[in-house]
């Protein structure tokens, strides 16, 4: 088991330097657990390095791409992040996992030319609330 627990933090540090210096739009996931194996002098068969280097890559995106701008509510945020080059402004539920706050499936993410197009339809919306109280 402490042979396992070496090999991992070996692909942890392999996994984070690869994304460190990869051009992120560009970089698969199957690239990233190519390198990550010959850096960490681990086998790509082990049963558990799919899997661990996936999670690892979900943690570095999330980390990374996500600003948090404002808070809606206890568990609902607003952020701007780049996904594959675009700029998204994104409303979305986040969870505690770990002592971090990560984004979850639940929620919408506007490109910008959305983003614009709602912006320019606040004062109708204003206008359909205010007329239903």
């Amino acid at each position: 088991m402490a042979s396992e627990d070496a090999e991992k933090e070996a692909v942890r540090v392999a996994v984070k330097e690869i994304l460190s210096e990869e051009d992120m739009d560009v970089v698969t996931e199957g690239m990233v657990r190519k390198k990550a194996a010959e850096r960490a002098g681990v086998e790509v068969s082990a049963p558990w390095f799919k899997g661990f280097v996936k999670q690892l890559i979900q943690e570095f995106v999330s980390a990374r791409q996500d600003e948090i701008i404002c808070q809606l509510s206890g568990k609902r945020n607003v952020s701007v992040q780049n996904f594959r080059g675009k700029a998204l402004v994104s409303i979305r539920e986040y969870y505690e996992k770990d002592g971090k706050t990560l984004p979850s499936s639940k929620g919408i993410s506007l490109t910008i030319d959305q983003w614009e197009a709602l912006k320019k339809e606040l004062p109708a919306i204003r206008q359909a609330i205010e007329s239903l109280q």
